[in-house]
Parts: C-alpha cells; structure tokens; sequence
C-alpha cells in the first residue's frame, strides 16, 4: 500500500472513529441528563414528603386532642392557631386532620370540618402503617371541592397518632410550583457536571484512536458506546447517591 493511500485510509478510518465517538458521547450525554433527571424528581418528592411527615409529628399531632375530636370549639382554635402561624408564607396551601373513619376533625379552612368522604387505599396505607403516601391532587375528587382555588397541588398524607393513641392522617398541600422549583435547583447543580463528566471521559477515549494498529482500529468502534456507558454508569452511582443526601 502506497503511503499516500495508507495516509488516506488512516484518516478516514479516524474520521469515522470521531463520528462514532460524536455520536456515542450525545447518546450517553443524553441518557445520563434523563438519568439524573428522575433522580433528582425522585428527590424533590420525598423531600416534600418529609416536610409533610415533619408538619404532621411536630405541629399537628401534639395538638390533636379528644377535644377536636369532639369539635370542641377551644381545642379546634389551639390547634387552627399552631396550624396558622406554621401556614405563614406560601410554602404550605392548606392542612386536614382526618380520623380512621374519613372524617375532616380539622381543616384550616372551617367548612370542611365535619365532613366525611372515603380514604382511598394509599391513604389507608399511611394510615394503618404510620408511612407517608403522596399524589398530585384530583380536583375533580369531591373531597376537594372547596381547594380547587389551589389548582394543581402536591397532597402529602402522613399517618400519626393523636395525644391518645389514636391513628389519625393529617393531610398538607403543598404547591407544585415549590416542587418544580426544587426539582430545578437540583437539576441545575447535577447535571451540568454529569454532562462535563460525560465530555471528560469522551475526550481521554479520543486518543485511543491513535494508540491502536491501523487494522485494529475499525474494530474499536463499536465498543465505544460500550466503554462511554460503562464509565458514565460508574460516574452515575455516587452522583445519585449525593442527590439522595442533599
């Protein structure tokens, strides 16, 4: 082979393993954003629901006495005074205490006081076991017929338990604007460096290209994309754990 039909076929040959590695990069880049992307949803919900799960142990429960059992009119304005002061802002749109029974015992909003409707199964879920269920609210549910002014929001229910013992569900809304919000800030401090990663890694595999025979070259080029998710798989697993401890 002459040498200028050998340096003809080099390039070429480099050329396509450029392209492939363009094309590799794009693809993973994109896989990792998506990625990170569902981590980072995943923890803009649960820290909601930990908020939730906070209100309901540290706020509401300790003042759900036998008397806003009862109605009692001063245990219900104890309660709807802690319940306020904690309200103050715009992170918080509205609270429910419900009984096992599906009754409201409490609602910042006094209408709905009294009121029963049926607890679906994740509720019940909450409940029973103490946990935490969330869902972005239904407003054609008849139980929100007096919160459609919200518009779309998150409802995070928590199982707790009365100053008897009893199990009650106390119910926080939260405004979706909050937890898109979060899910931005969050997507803002990952997956810029996820993709700078991506891009790193891509460059230091470049110089394969010119470390391997000229007969071998062809065949490194399908591994690529293999090599490109191996490492981003490998970069992958701590980020997720540090977006699960922020």
């Amino acid at each position: 082979m002459s040498r200028l039909r050998r340096r003809s076929v080099v390039a070429r040959a480099l050329v396509q393993h450029a392209a492939i590695s363009l094309i590799a990069l794009v693809a993973v880049g994109a896989l990792a954003a998506i990625v990170c992307i569902q981590v980072i949803q995943t923890q803009a919900l649960r820290r909601a629901e930990s908020n939730g799960e906070l209100i309901a142990n540290q706020v509401v429960a300790p003042l759900v006495t036998p008397g806003v059992e009862r109605g009692d009119a001063e245990s219900l304005l104890a309660l709807n005074r802690r319940v306020q002061f904690r309200m103050d802002g715009d992170t918080i749109q509205r609270i429910k205490v419900w009984s096992a029974g599906g009754m409201i015992l409490y609602s910042d909003d006094r209408r709905q006081i009294g009121l029963r409707y049926p607890l679906d199964a994740g509720d019940l879920a909450a409940l029973n076991s103490g946990g935490v269920d969330s869902d972005i609210s239904d407003l054609d549910k008849s139980e929100n017929v007096f919160d459609r002014g919200f518009g779309e929001s998150l409802e995070v229910y928590a199982g707790v338990h009365d100053t008897d013992g009893r199990r009650i569900l106390v119910e926080t809304y939260f405004p979706t604007l909050r937890l898109h919000a979060d899910e931005k800030a969050l997507t803002w401090r990952i997956v810029p460096v996820v993709l700078a990663a991506v891009a790193v890694l891509g460059i230091l595999l470049v110089p394969l290209a010119f470390m391997v025979p000229l007969r071998a070259l062809s065949s490194t080029i399908p591994l690529l994309a293999a090599q490109y998710a191996a490492c981003v798989l490998f970069f992958l697993n701590p980020v997720a754990q540090f977006v699960a401890a922020s």
